[in-house]
């Protein structure tokens, strides 16, 4: 166990001496808390009582509370190399999926990435990505099932894959909640349980002899993607993550101070 905040930890390798680390993010980690988030922040960003979307001009004010401006306006305008797209710009209609993808991407998948990658040059490390979609909406969020105050967060549910969605297939306890895994769903269950296990007991999900699962390099990968198989991705450094590695993970925004 890393005790603090990853992201500092990291800076002085020391921290890691003697760990292995297996780690990795869901595919749509921030839906649930872009949901929470406007929940609690709505009236701030001018949003009104029971509100259903979220308008570009709240999806602009969210980003300065989180960022500042100037920030704010770096990340709607970047545009990834060889892409014409801007993929965190303020859309007309609704702007929660737009948020949803900042906080998917700024909290979870790219500050994982960082700390992988920085990890690799100290300790063994193994990291991954949940994309297995699940056929029972997975209730992860315990603040989503316990919400009075509509807008709620909705339960997780295919073709998404939230926040806490992999718990039930490292557990193998779909049964544990009243539901029944598909076979293919119970097949990537009982692979992670075996690579999970594996880890606890040896510090390497491959057990004392496979090979399926490699270690992370910091500059050529790969990572494992774990959904109706198990399949190895390409590096860590992509053009997505290192925008937000510019923009840093220590986000402790003066905005959020007084709310």
């Amino acid at each position: 166990m890393i005790f603090g905040e990853p992201t500092q930890q990291i800076q002085t390798a020391s921290n890691l001496k003697g760990k292995a680390l297996l780690l990795g993010t869901n595919k749509d980690e921030g839906l649930l808390f872009v949901d929470l988030f406007l929940q609690r922040f709505g009236q701030k960003l001018g949003l009104s009582q029971g509100f259903k979307t979220l308008p570009g001009i709240g999806y602009s004010s969210a980003l300065i509370m989180l960022f500042g401006l100037d920030k704010a306006k770096t990340i709607q305008s970047f545009t990834p190399p060889g892409s014409s797209g801007r993929p965190y710009a303020a859309v007309s209609g609704d702007n929660t999926p737009v948020l949803a993808k900042v906080f998917t991407d700024y909290l979870f998948t790219c500050a994982n990435r960082y700390f992988a990658g920085k990890a690799a040059g100290a300790v063994p490390t193994f990291a991954y990505q949940f994309d297995q979609p699940t056929s029972f909406p997975v209730p992860a969020c315990p603040l989503a099932l316990s919400c009075t105050n509509p807008p709620c967060p909705a339960a997780c549910a295919a073709p998404e894959v939230c926040h806490g969605a992999e718990l039930p297939y490292v557990f193998h306890s779909a049964s544990d909640i009243n539901k029944t895994f598909t076979q293919g769903e119970d097949s990537v269950s009982r692979t992670m349980v075996g690579f999970w296990g594996n880890f606890a007991t040896l510090l390497n999900p491959n057990g004392a002899q496979g090979s399926q699962w490699p270690k992370l390099n910091a500059q050529t990968g790969p990572y494992i993607v774990l959904d109706s198989g198990v399949s190895q991705a390409s590096s860590i450094p992509n053009p997505v993550c290192a925008f937000w590695d510019t923009i840093g993970y220590n986000l402790i925004p003066p905005q959020m101070s007084s709310l």
